[in-house]
């Protein structure tokens, strides 16, 4: 029997992936996919869709969201699967984000403008944002056909990352707030890619005190030596490890794949059994 394939981390065209969900959910179970949560940033209207064509396939279906948070200065990205898209608390707060990502994107627009003399408009990358979530991707791909730089990773690294010419700092949402909207919406937390991001082990402590749930092990952006490192921090900070693909579509980041990173089944197991334990304290209350 094949082993299973679950992958906690993908993103559909409702943020910055190339996708539709539906269309994601079948390319998944093309590539062998046996488990998958959709992750989008700050966004959460592709899972009904995605969950409707699932539940045609033998593919499980796990809800999810991609939240951006802070623990300090500290920008860290927080995964939460088995969520409750219509929680009222959730979906208020993603309606805030939508707004603000709009304001940071113009913002950062006129910086690129007036720091390093780039014409783009916002028309021109709201283009590339068909979902709910706009966000650097979309900039990315704006400068990419525009000629101004060769590669997704040329635009963060010349023009968009952090401390360069066009880059605004986002609305900072703290890690405790991050972690009790997902908690309340019955999902469990996972700090995704810490180490690609720079994350302390002193961090990833203060945040498992604040009730994370999980850590992502396997990514993309981790090379071995953060993989093994990850994978003996988490049972240290009693953290379920995951992993994930982050996948976006091949147009957007060719290099990621649907399948790569796998969560160990056990894994998965252990988050749903955090999850009905969440479902059912929203209940009680």
């Amino acid at each position: 029997m094949p082993s299973p394939m679950i992958d906690l981390h993908t993103h559909s065209n409702v943020s910055d992936g190339q996708y539709a969900p539906h269309q994601l959910i079948q390319k998944a179970v093309s590539e062998g996919v046996t488990a998958m949560a959709l992750t989008d940033h700050d966004a959460i209207g592709g899972l009904e869709e995605a969950a409707a064509e699932a539940a045609k396939t033998s593919l499980e279906f796990v809800p999810g969201i991609e939240m951006s948070a802070f623990i300090g200065e500290r920008e860290i990205h927080l995964l939460g699967h088995f969520i409750d898209a219509h929680d009222p608390v959730l979906t208020g707060f993603i309606a805030r984000m939508k707004k603000a990502r709009v304001v940071r994107m113009r913002k950062m627009i006129a910086r690129l403008g007036e720091n390093a003399g780039i014409d783009v408009t916002f028309d021109e990358v709201a283009a590339y944002c068909r979902g709910q979530s706009i966000g650097r991707t979309h900039l990315a791909q704006a400068l990419q056909a525009k000629g101004v730089v060769h590669s997704f990773r040329e635009a963060f690294d010349r023009f968009i990352g952090r401390g360069k010419p066009g880059y605004v700092e986002r609305d900072k949402v703290a890690a405790q707030e991050a972690i009790q909207l997902i908690h309340g919406a019955g999902g469990t937390v996972t700090l995704a890619h810490a180490l690609a991001y720079h994350v302390t082990r002193d961090e990833i402590r203060a945040l498992a005190a604040m009730g994370l749930d999980g850590l992502e092990v396997e990514h993309p952006d981790h090379d071995a030596a953060m993989r093994e490192t990850l994978a003996i921090w988490a049972p240290e900070l009693g953290l379920v490890p995951t992993g994930g693909s982050d996948f976006h579509g091949e147009a957007v980041i060719p290099e990621r794949h649907l399948g790569d990173g796998l969560t160990p089944p056990d894994s998965l197991e252990r988050l749903r059994r955090k999850s009905l334990e969440f479902q059912a304290n929203r209940a009680r209350h």
